[in-house]
């Protein structure tokens, strides 16, 4: 997996997009979420 980093190059990235793109690889990897915030 390459996951954005929200600086610099892929500063472009918003937060709605960040947080599905890493909830697809937790959930790839078979982790849950510590919490749900909603």
């Amino acid at each position: 997996w390459v996951l954005p980093n929200p600086s610099g190059l892929n500063a472009h990235y918003q937060l709605p997009d960040l947080v599905e793109l890493f909830a697809g690889f937790r959930k790839a990897i078979g982790v849950e979420a510590a919490h749900d915030p909603g």
